[in-house]
């Protein structure tokens, strides 16, 4: 999975980073850095983008984009339309996903 986020940070953030696995500096524009984060899946990926978060040099960060591999997509389409088959009634249902809750 490859996803990208634009930081706005102080100077010390390029040396903090390198303290992160799956992550890299890819363009610094003045106090904004373009990072390129490649993980092997999605749970993978938020933890990386929390961690980077989580750095003292960090002032603000926004995802940009997230891809996941082709065949991944299938399968989690197909994982998440057979969990909503199993489902009894719509108030079952969450709209939004459990991302919130997990995350």
């Amino acid at each position: 999975m490859i996803s990208s986020c634009v930081v706005r940070a102080n100077d010390e953030f390029t040396k903090q980073l390198k303290e992160i696995n799956n992550a890299s500096c890819e363009q610094i524009i003045d106090d904004k850095f373009i990072i390129l984060i490649e993980t092997l899946d999605f749970d993978e990926n938020i933890a990386t983008f929390n961690k980077i978060k989580a750095l003292p040099s960090v002032i603000d960060i926004n995802m940009t984009f997230c891809e996941a591999e082709e065949y991944n997509l299938e399968l989690n389409a197909q994982k998440i339309a057979d969990k909503v088959n199993l489902l009894s009634n719509a108030e079952n249902i969450e709209y939004y996903g459990n991302i919130y809750k997990k995350y």
